[in-house]
């Protein structure tokens, strides 16, 4: 009888001990979301009725609530107000607060799926179709012109909204905000990338040696692996430049408003359809101005300095969001079908060499 307590008690002791050494098990909490708020103007802003901070022009700022519904507002010094009601679903919303214009195209917040946990999981993701593009006004470009082996097509003047497509989920912080872009002048843009064979034969005319080309190369293929410099001096004595951040986008989008002017296989090699390389220039379908690869196949150089937001770049921007780093546009062979779109914006240092950039060149239309 006496073992038998004993015994008892031993099994309880053992069981109090085991039980303050367990791990306590907690309810998970909610997983927040982000609040990604961006305004074209400084001001005061709040949400459901309390202020959460000041905020200055193009600077995001960031705010986490949990799931539900909110009224965020916003207060500039002159006395304009701005207000949206949304629902916080996922893990980040971009939030666009743009006082004096039409709130329901500017200022709509834009739902950003998180990154997926793996590079597997993110291939094997289904691509959700991109947005219908609705065409804007732009007039139809000249027709092209040919000297010296290279096409360049004539580009009206016009105006379109640079940036994050509106419906476009993929965006970046340095896509936005999306700003009314104006092309004062007409410009003539090559309709083809720099192929090795032009490059070739300008390297030996200017006795420059051609960087090595990969091995599924041709001479009918974009050249890759060349620096910014040689980008730029090859268009020089071609008597261009390359295009702008601006001119690229406004050129690539061809009066399209969509994150791409096309689906994306009839216009594009990309990652789900390169086979691992860049393709001969021209072979999918060009856009409305009659330009091919404007997206895909080979990331192309931009004259630009990268600024860090789009206001900046569209501006000249601070020095403050200056980098030494130059702009590249359109994607690549490499790239998957989220950074195919005409507002995705890269960067690299200008004495970078890679395998999947390459350039096309720009220059100034003649007067008429």
């Amino acid at each position: 009888m006496r073992d038998r307590a004993r015994n008892a008690r031993v099994a309880l002791l053992v069981l109090a001990a085991w039980l303050a050494s367990a791990p306590v098990v907690r309810a998970a909490e909610p997983a927040k979301t982000a609040l990604v708020l961006l305004s074209n103007t400084a001001c005061a802003v709040s949400v459901d009725g309390s202020k959460v901070a000041d905020i200055h022009a193009d600077e995001p700022l960031r705010v986490e609530v949990a799931p539900g519904e909110y009224v965020v507002s916003a207060a500039a010094a002159d006395g304009r107000r701005w207000s949206k009601v949304l629902r916080a679903e996922g893990p980040k919303i971009i939030v666009q607060i743009v006082f004096g214009q039409n709130a329901t195209s500017d200022s709509g917040p834009v739902s950003v799926p998180a990154v997926a946990a793996s590079a597997m999981a993110v291939a094997q993701a289904p691509s959700a179709p991109p947005p219908t593009a609705r065409p804007v006004s732009v007039p139809p470009p000249a027709a092209s012109s040919s000297a010296g082996g290279v096409s360049w097509v004539r580009i009206p003047a016009g105006q379109f909204e640079m940036g994050c497509s509106e419906g476009d989920s993929e965006c970046a912080l340095a896509e936005l905000p999306r700003l009314r872009t104006v092309i004062e002048k007409p410009f003539e843009i090559m309709d083809r990338q720099v192929t090795v064979a032009q490059f070739r034969d300008w390297g030996a005319s200017s006795q420059r040696k051609v960087p090595g080309q990969p091995t599924w190369s041709s001479d009918d293929s974009p050249v890759v692996n060349v620096t910014w410099d040689e980008a730029a001096a090859f268009c020089s004595a071609i008597v261009g430049r390359l295009p702008t951040e601006i001119e690229f986008e406004y050129a690539a989008r061809a009066g399209s408003t969509g994150p791409r002017y096309g689906e994306i296989d009839a216009i594009a090699w990309y990652a789900g359809n390169s086979d691992k390389r860049a393709h001969p220039v021209g072979q999918k379908s060009a856009n409305g101005f009659g330009l091919y690869d404007m997206l895909g196949n080979v990331w192309e150089w931009n004259a630009d300095l990268f600024r860090n937001t789009l206001a900046a770049a569209r501006d000249g921007g601070a020095p403050a969001g200056a980098s030494d780093m130059r702009s590249l546009r359109g994607g690549s062979w490499r790239n998957k079908a989220r950074q195919i779109r005409v507002s995705n914006r890269g960067r690299l240092a200008p004495d970078d060499r890679e395998d999947d950039d390459g350039f096309r060149c720009a220059r100034d239309a003649a007067p008429r």
